[in-house]
């Protein structure tokens, strides 16, 4: 990803905790013409850059998910820790505190066990 998106996706989510304080809902959010087009309008973020951080803020509940994750081969490990929207979702986990710095340093070490040559 490069830093516009993650840049977008910071300043998407500050909007929308400061928008809706106690919580909402991404499928509802994510088809709601008048916050798509205040992305497009005022932020000038577009569709593809508002599903890129519609997925990867929904693939922060499977970072949270570490014992599901154990139990998986290490084929399917690997391919959690390489999903395209990881790196993003893990940073976006980090930033609304959804995940703990134990949980990020976690998932840090997991992706970069990969990341070893054998």
């Amino acid at each position: 990803l490069n830093d516009t998106t993650e840049l977008f996706s910071a300043v998407l989510q500050a909007y929308l905790q400061v928008e809706y304080p106690t919580g909402y809902d991404l499928n509802q959010i994510s088809e709601d013409e008048k916050f798509l087009l205040f992305c497009k309008d005022e932020l000038g973020v577009f569709k593809a850059e508002c599903g890129t951080f519609f997925q990867a803020s929904q693939y922060v509940s499977s970072l949270k998910k570490r014992d599901t994750y154990a139990k998986k081969g290490e084929r399917r490990q690997k391919s959690m820790v390489f999903h395209q929207t990881f790196l993003l979702s893990l940073k976006l986990g980090f930033f609304t505190y959804e995940l703990s710095a134990s949980e990020f340093v976690f998932w840090l070490e997991e992706r970069e066990k990969f990341l070893k040559p054998e």
